[in-house]
């Protein structure tokens, strides 16, 4: 592309924007045979702790490897993340499960929080829904599985024997705008 003024060509450099749609909890269902209608999709096995949240007890995760041959260097994000938790007494003194979503750009060196920390007093399943449009990440390191998500949860004080129970639904993604 050039401007023409006066006579003269002044050449402009443009990056052109792309998009990639990652479905990670996609990942980690394995290759079953799709037996919903499409309204109430399937959720990752569940997980169980006693731990305290502060452990970063991984619920769920997810790796992805993008074919890409550089950094990505990032425009925006936009998630849609939906998960399932569960608190469980027990016989200890806990009141509360808690649990967020975090992603990573470099293979999991470092994490940043995609979602707030939701704290659940429910001892029945309670879906939890988290969509924005930000910029958690500049840039996907290249090489192998450098894009992660991860579920971490726990109980809001580590009694020993409460519990926070989690699972992810099949439908949560993230769209990913970079310039290459």
């Amino acid at each position: 592309m050039a401007l023409k003024s006066t006579g003269l060509t002044i050449p402009i450099n443009v990056q052109h924007l792309n998009e990639v749609i990652v479905y990670p909890a996609g990942i980690t269902l394995g290759t079953t045979a799709i037996s919903d209608n499409g309204v109430s999709p399937a959720y990752t096995s569940a997980h169980t702790t006693t731990a305290n949240i502060s452990s970063n007890t991984v619920g769920w995760s997810a790796s992805i490897s993008l074919s890409e041959a550089h950094i990505l260097k990032i425009a925006s994000l936009f998630i849609e993340f939906e998960w399932q938790s569960r608190f469980n007494a027990n016989s200890g003194g806990g009141a509360s499960s808690q649990s967020k979503v975090q992603i990573s750009g470099n293979g999991g060196t470092t994490w940043v929080d995609l979602t707030d920390t939701f704290t659940n007093t429910a001892t029945s399943l309670t879906t939890q829904i988290r969509a924005g449009t930000g910029r958690w990440l500049t840039q996907i390191n290249m090489g192998g599985s450098q894009l992660q998500f991860r579920l971490i949860h726990g109980v809001g004080s580590n009694d020993g024997t409460s519990q926070s129970i989690v699972q992810v639904r099949s439908n949560s993604y993230i769209r990913i705008g970079h310039y290459k």
